[in-house]
Protein backbone atom coordinates (compact mmCIF):
# COMPACT_ATOMS: atom_id res chain seq x y z
CA UNK A 1 0.00 0.00 0.00
CA UNK A 2 1.37 3.45 -0.85
CA UNK A 3 2.70 5.69 1.87
CA UNK A 4 0.43 8.62 2.68
CA UNK A 5 1.67 12.08 3.64
CA UNK A 6 1.04 13.07 7.25
CA UNK A 7 1.35 16.85 7.16
CA UNK A 8 1.39 17.30 10.94
CA UNK A 9 4.19 15.39 12.65
CA UNK A 10 2.10 15.33 15.82
CA UNK A 11 -0.69 13.60 13.95
CA UNK A 12 -0.29 9.90 13.41
CA UNK A 13 -3.66 8.71 12.31
CA UNK A 14 -3.97 4.97 12.01
CA UNK A 15 -7.03 2.86 11.51
CA UNK A 16 -7.41 0.63 14.54
CA UNK A 17 -7.33 -3.09 13.91
CA UNK A 18 -10.68 -3.54 15.57
CA UNK A 19 -12.28 -0.74 13.54
CA UNK A 20 -14.78 -1.97 11.02
CA UNK A 21 -13.42 -2.31 7.49
CA UNK A 22 -16.01 -1.07 5.04
CA UNK A 23 -17.44 -3.69 2.77
CA UNK A 24 -17.08 -3.09 -0.94
CA UNK A 25 -20.57 -2.66 -2.32
CA UNK A 26 -22.16 -0.47 -4.94
CA UNK A 27 -22.82 2.27 -2.40
CA UNK A 28 -19.13 2.37 -1.42
CA UNK A 29 -18.04 2.51 -5.04
CA UNK A 30 -20.51 5.34 -5.69
CA UNK A 31 -19.27 7.22 -2.61
CA UNK A 32 -15.63 7.06 -3.76
CA UNK A 33 -16.45 7.95 -7.36
CA UNK A 34 -18.61 10.89 -6.30
CA UNK A 35 -15.91 12.35 -4.06
CA UNK A 36 -13.22 11.79 -6.70
CA UNK A 37 -15.31 13.64 -9.24
CA UNK A 38 -16.03 16.62 -7.00
CA UNK A 39 -13.12 17.12 -4.58
CA UNK A 40 -11.34 19.71 -6.77
CA UNK A 41 -14.41 21.95 -6.74
CA UNK A 42 -14.94 21.63 -3.01
CA UNK A 43 -11.87 23.62 -2.02
CA UNK A 44 -9.88 23.23 1.18
CA UNK A 45 -12.61 24.29 3.59
CA UNK A 46 -15.44 22.23 2.14
CA UNK A 47 -13.32 19.10 1.78
CA UNK A 48 -12.82 19.23 5.56
CA UNK A 49 -16.43 20.23 6.20
CA UNK A 50 -15.57 23.52 7.94
CA UNK A 51 -16.20 27.24 7.55
CA UNK A 52 -13.67 29.89 6.58
CA UNK A 53 -13.87 31.47 10.05
CA UNK A 54 -13.42 28.23 12.04
CA UNK A 55 -10.63 28.02 14.62
CA UNK A 56 -7.33 26.18 14.23
CA UNK A 57 -8.54 23.57 16.71
CA UNK A 58 -11.71 23.02 14.66
CA UNK A 59 -9.61 22.59 11.53
CA UNK A 60 -7.45 19.97 13.22
CA UNK A 61 -10.46 18.02 14.52
CA UNK A 62 -12.12 18.17 11.11
CA UNK A 63 -8.93 16.96 9.45
CA UNK A 64 -8.71 13.96 11.80
CA UNK A 65 -12.30 13.00 11.08
CA UNK A 66 -12.03 13.49 7.31
CA UNK A 67 -8.81 11.52 7.02
CA UNK A 68 -10.37 8.65 9.00
CA UNK A 69 -13.44 8.69 6.77
CA UNK A 70 -11.36 8.48 3.59
CA UNK A 71 -8.28 6.57 4.70
CA UNK A 72 -7.56 3.76 2.19
CA UNK A 73 -7.12 1.27 5.06
CA UNK A 74 -10.89 1.44 5.54
CA UNK A 75 -11.40 0.32 1.94
CA UNK A 76 -8.80 -2.45 1.77
CA UNK A 77 -10.81 -4.67 -0.55
CA UNK A 78 -11.50 -2.15 -3.31
CA UNK A 79 -10.08 -2.43 -6.79
CA UNK A 80 -6.73 -0.91 -7.73
CA UNK A 81 -8.53 1.82 -9.68
CA UNK A 82 -10.57 2.84 -6.64
CA UNK A 83 -7.48 2.65 -4.45
CA UNK A 84 -5.75 5.20 -6.68
CA UNK A 85 -8.78 7.46 -6.41
CA UNK A 86 -8.63 7.23 -2.63
CA UNK A 87 -4.92 8.06 -2.69
CA UNK A 88 -5.72 11.20 -4.70
CA UNK A 89 -8.52 12.21 -2.31
CA UNK A 90 -6.29 11.71 0.75
CA UNK A 91 -3.52 13.72 -0.89
CA UNK A 92 -5.93 16.62 -1.42
CA UNK A 93 -7.16 16.39 2.18
CA UNK A 94 -3.56 16.50 3.43
CA UNK A 95 -2.78 19.49 1.23
CA UNK A 96 -5.85 21.26 2.60
CA UNK A 97 -4.71 20.73 6.16
CA UNK A 98 -1.12 21.74 5.38
CA UNK A 99 -2.33 25.07 4.01
CA UNK A 100 -5.07 25.82 6.55
CA UNK A 101 -3.09 24.95 9.69
CA UNK A 102 -0.47 27.57 8.78
CA UNK A 103 -1.72 31.09 9.50
CA UNK A 104 0.25 32.74 6.69
CA UNK A 105 -0.73 30.18 4.07
CA UNK A 106 -4.33 30.24 5.23
CA UNK A 107 -4.43 34.02 4.89
CA UNK A 108 -3.08 33.78 1.34
CA UNK A 109 -5.65 31.13 0.48
CA UNK A 110 -8.47 33.23 1.96
CA UNK A 111 -7.33 36.24 -0.03
CA UNK A 112 -7.30 34.15 -3.17
CA UNK A 113 -10.83 32.90 -2.51
CA UNK A 114 -12.06 36.46 -2.06
CA UNK A 115 -10.34 37.72 -5.20
CA UNK A 116 -12.59 38.30 -8.15
CA UNK A 117 -9.70 37.19 -10.37
CA UNK A 118 -9.79 33.64 -9.07
CA UNK A 119 -12.37 32.43 -11.64
CA UNK A 120 -12.60 29.16 -9.78
CA UNK A 121 -14.83 27.46 -12.29
CA UNK A 122 -12.91 28.36 -15.41
CA UNK A 123 -10.16 26.16 -16.78
CA UNK A 124 -7.57 28.94 -16.76
CA UNK A 125 -8.70 29.94 -13.28
CA UNK A 126 -8.13 26.43 -11.98
CA UNK A 127 -4.64 26.36 -13.48
CA UNK A 128 -3.88 29.68 -11.80
CA UNK A 129 -5.26 28.40 -8.50
CA UNK A 130 -3.07 25.29 -8.62
CA UNK A 131 -0.06 27.46 -9.44
CA UNK A 132 -0.66 29.80 -6.49
CA UNK A 133 -1.08 26.88 -4.12
CA UNK A 134 2.01 25.23 -5.60
CA UNK A 135 4.11 28.27 -4.72
CA UNK A 136 2.58 28.23 -1.24
CA UNK A 137 3.82 24.65 -0.80
CA UNK A 138 7.23 25.64 -2.14
CA UNK A 139 7.46 28.49 0.37
CA UNK A 140 7.19 26.04 3.28
CA UNK A 141 9.75 23.66 1.77
CA UNK A 142 7.32 21.06 0.44
CA UNK A 143 8.82 20.76 -3.04
CA UNK A 144 7.14 17.45 -3.81
CA UNK A 145 3.76 18.95 -2.93
CA UNK A 146 4.59 21.97 -5.07
CA UNK A 147 5.52 19.75 -8.00
CA UNK A 148 2.25 17.86 -7.68
CA UNK A 149 0.22 21.08 -7.76
CA UNK A 150 2.15 22.50 -10.72
CA UNK A 151 1.57 19.24 -12.57
CA UNK A 152 -2.15 19.60 -11.86
CA UNK A 153 -1.98 23.16 -13.24
CA UNK A 154 -0.54 21.76 -16.47
CA UNK A 155 -3.57 19.49 -16.65
CA UNK A 156 -5.74 22.60 -16.96
CA UNK A 157 -3.43 24.76 -19.07
CA UNK A 158 -0.36 23.81 -21.11
CA UNK A 159 1.18 27.29 -20.93
CA UNK A 160 4.97 27.36 -20.89
CA UNK A 161 5.09 29.00 -17.47
CA UNK A 162 3.44 26.04 -15.76
CA UNK A 163 6.03 23.63 -17.18
CA UNK A 164 8.67 26.10 -15.99
CA UNK A 165 7.25 26.15 -12.46
CA UNK A 166 7.00 22.35 -12.52
CA UNK A 167 10.68 22.06 -13.52
CA UNK A 168 11.73 24.32 -10.63
CA UNK A 169 9.89 22.16 -8.09
CA UNK A 170 11.27 18.97 -9.62
CA UNK A 171 14.83 20.33 -9.49
CA UNK A 172 14.32 21.28 -5.84
CA UNK A 173 13.12 17.75 -5.09
CA UNK A 174 16.05 16.27 -7.06
CA UNK A 175 13.84 14.65 -9.72
CA UNK A 176 16.28 15.69 -12.42
CA UNK A 177 15.16 13.58 -15.37
CA UNK A 178 11.56 14.71 -15.13
CA UNK A 179 12.73 18.28 -14.52
CA UNK A 180 14.68 18.14 -17.78
CA UNK A 181 11.58 16.95 -19.63
CA UNK A 182 9.45 19.70 -18.10
CA UNK A 183 11.82 22.53 -19.03
CA UNK A 184 12.13 21.03 -22.51
CA UNK A 185 8.36 21.43 -22.95
CA UNK A 186 8.56 25.02 -21.68
CA UNK A 187 11.32 25.81 -24.18
CA UNK A 188 9.37 24.23 -27.00
CA UNK A 189 6.67 26.81 -26.35
CA UNK A 190 8.98 29.78 -25.69
CA UNK A 191 12.53 29.08 -26.84
CA UNK A 192 13.82 32.63 -26.31
CA UNK A 193 12.82 33.05 -22.69
CA UNK A 194 16.04 33.62 -20.68
CA UNK A 195 14.42 32.40 -17.45
CA UNK A 196 13.56 29.05 -19.04
CA UNK A 197 16.99 28.74 -20.66
CA UNK A 198 18.68 29.51 -17.34
CA UNK A 199 16.56 26.90 -15.58
CA UNK A 200 17.66 24.35 -18.18
CA UNK A 201 21.26 25.30 -17.37
CA UNK A 202 20.61 24.77 -13.65
CA UNK A 203 19.16 21.35 -14.34
CA UNK A 204 22.11 20.30 -16.52
CA UNK A 205 24.48 21.58 -13.84
CA UNK A 206 22.71 19.44 -11.22
CA UNK A 207 22.97 16.47 -13.58
CA UNK A 208 26.74 16.98 -13.74
CA UNK A 209 26.76 18.14 -17.37
CA UNK A 210 28.80 21.32 -17.00
CA UNK A 211 29.30 21.81 -20.74
CA UNK A 212 25.60 21.84 -21.61
CA UNK A 213 24.90 24.01 -18.58
CA UNK A 214 27.59 26.49 -19.68
CA UNK A 215 26.06 26.69 -23.16
CA UNK A 216 22.57 27.37 -21.78
CA UNK A 217 23.78 30.11 -19.44
CA UNK A 218 25.70 31.76 -22.27
CA UNK A 219 22.61 31.59 -24.46
CA UNK A 220 20.46 33.20 -21.74
CA UNK A 221 23.00 35.99 -21.33
CA UNK A 222 23.07 36.61 -25.08
CA UNK A 223 19.36 37.42 -24.79
CA UNK A 224 19.55 39.28 -21.49
CA UNK A 225 23.14 40.26 -20.56
CA UNK A 226 22.03 41.40 -17.12
CA UNK A 227 20.33 38.15 -16.12
CA UNK A 228 21.58 37.62 -12.55
CA UNK A 229 20.81 33.91 -12.24
CA UNK A 230 22.37 33.18 -15.63
CA UNK A 231 25.55 34.98 -14.53
CA UNK A 232 25.69 32.95 -11.33
CA UNK A 233 25.03 29.77 -13.26
CA UNK A 234 27.72 30.56 -15.80
CA UNK A 235 30.25 31.05 -13.01
CA UNK A 236 29.30 27.70 -11.48
CA UNK A 237 29.33 25.96 -14.86
CA UNK A 238 32.78 27.38 -15.68
CA UNK A 239 34.10 26.01 -12.40
CA UNK A 240 32.48 22.66 -13.16
CA UNK A 241 34.10 22.53 -16.60
CA UNK A 242 37.51 23.28 -15.08
CA UNK A 243 37.11 20.49 -12.53
CA UNK A 244 36.13 18.08 -15.28
CA UNK A 245 39.19 19.10 -17.33
CA UNK A 246 41.64 18.46 -14.49
CA UNK A 247 40.07 15.06 -13.76
CA UNK A 248 40.95 13.86 -17.27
Amino acid sequence: MPNHIEPDSAVNIKIKEDEKILEVDQETVYKIDRMFGSYKNLGYYKILGIKQYDSANSIKKAYHKTVRDWHPDRFSNVTEELQKKLDTIISYINTAYTILKDDNQREKYNSFLMSGASKRFSILGLAQEKSILGWSMMSIGDYIGGARLFKEAIGYSQKAKYYFYYSIALLKSNNLKTAEQAIHYALEKDSANPDYITEAGNIYLAMGDGSRAWYMFKKALSINPGHKKAKEGLSNATSSKKRSFFKK
